[in-house]
Order: C-alpha cells, then structure tokens, then sequence
C-alpha cells in the first residue's frame, strides 16, 4: 500500500447525539489490561464506536482512543490544524473518523513521494497533493497512515462535530491528552511535540 490510498467506507450515521460542546483528545478508553470504559460525556457516539469496533475485531494487546469535538467551526477557524497530514504516521495504528458536517477531504492519488522523515513528510504533501475527494457528511472511514486528508479550508460558519476512534499498540503519551478518571491505569506524559504527525514520544 503506498500514501493516496482511499479510505475505507464504514457506513453513514446521520443521526448521532453530538449536541453539546467538547473537546476530547485522546482519551483512553481501553488499554491492553482493561475493559472498555466510555466516559459518560461521549455515550452519544456508542453508534460509531461499535461500528469501528465491530469492523476492527480482536481488541488484544490494543489501547483505544477517542477524540470528540463539537466546537463552533468556520473559515479561519475550523477546530483542526489545517493541511495535509495523515494520522499514525509511520506506525500500524488504524483510525476511524467522522464528521457531521464540511466532510474531510481526502487525497486519492497514484505516485506520491512522502519521505518517511516526519518534518519532510509534511512538505511532501502539500507540494504534491492535488486530488481532492470528498464523501457525504455523516461517513464513517476507516484509515491508516498511507491515507492522506485534511480538515476543509473553508466552512459554513455554524456547530460541528468530528470524532475519531485510534487503535494502537503504542501509549500516546503527550501532555494534553484527555484523561479517563474511570480508568486506573495511568503512564507517565511527555511535552507535545511541535510535528502533527506522531501521536507518541518513545521518551
């Protein structure tokens, strides 16, 4: 598989209860010693946890992660780190991710160079891109890191909801991550790197 690859297709869930206001990052919900535990704030996204769940199979040995974010989204302002990047760079993590609304974009393209370097990567992408492919609102993908997207330039001003389910091996350890007081489980946390591709420091 090399990067422009597709998303995989899930299914469309137009009806999820993401009313309120939140900011959730990678919050823990299952670690490798635990049972899935869904803080209470996130129950509204059971839909599209089951159904990552249920297309991803043996959970063991894995963590899994949530981000939620229902903000007040518009051009200049769209609750995402603009650009191409593309999510556990370099890593076998999968992602599932979704929005209500001003939809990812993905770039499906054949022939892409993107260095393995993560500071390289990133200029790769923006200097090579140029395929822009969207899906309807509501669709959940799965993706992996050869699936490369980015949060749309420009949005209708108004609420909007994005959600992601991260399965990984790995602890993501950066400081700012969400924390789950419903888990016992704790790992020591490193400052946040300055790159938007690794979601851990082996430090």
């Amino acid at each position: 598989m090399s990067f422009g690859s597709a998303p995989s297709v899930i299914g469309l869930y137009q009806d999820i209860d993401c009313n309120e206001m939140m900011f959730w990052l990678y919050v823990p919900i299952k670690t490798p010693n635990s049972d899935l535990t869904v803080p209470a704030q996130l129950q509204g996204f059971l839909p599209l946890l089951g159904a990552a769940l249920s297309d991803f199979g043996s959970l063991h040995d894995q963590y899994v992660y949530l981000t939620a974010k229902t903000l007040w989204c518009e051009t200049g302002c769209t609750g995402g780190r603009p650009g191409w990047h593309t999510d556990g760079f370099g890593t076998d993590d999968i992602n599932y991710i979704w929005s209500d609304r001003d939809s990812t974009e993905f770039c499906i393209q054949d022939g892409l160079d993107i260095s393995s370097d993560e500071y390289i990567s990133l200029s790769d992408m923006d200097r090579q891109c140029r395929n822009v492919t969207t899906f309807a609102d509501g669709t959940l993908f799965r993706i992996d890191q050869h699936v490369i997207h980015r949060v749309p330039d420009r949005m209708t001003a108004g609420k909007r909801s994005f959600f992601r389910v991260s399965i990984s091996k790995d602890r993501y350890n950066f400081l700012g991550n969400s924390i789950n007081h419903g888990l016992s489980e704790r790992w020591s946390m490193v400052e946040r790197s300055a790159l938007r591709n690794p979601t851990r420091s082996a430090a």
